[in-house]
């Protein structure tokens, strides 16, 4: 369904941040999970042996946050 609609239902999409899946990566302070970079990219490569589309997505809204977070960080550091 995913792959012949070529879009992701909003209803995954729901679920998704539901389960805490796009927040892997964020820091606990930012209201995140803050799990290592092994056990993100373990949990992703799961998601997407049940559609590819989808553990994307989640890479992709993680990488964000995680580099967001890091670009905080610094800036917090520098103040």
């Amino acid at each position: 369904m995913i792959d012949e609609e070529r879009r992701i239902p909003d209803e995954v999409i729901h679920n998704i941040s539901d389960a805490g899946l796009f927040k892997l990566g964020t820091p606990k302070e930012y209201g995140g999970h803050d799990v290592s970079i092994r056990a993100m990219v373990e949990i992703i490569s799961e998601v997407a042996k049940g559609n590819g589309s989808v553990g994307w997505v989640i890479q992709i809204i993680n990488g964000n946050n995680f580099n967001a977070s890091l670009s905080f960080r610094r800036i917090r550091f520098d103040l």
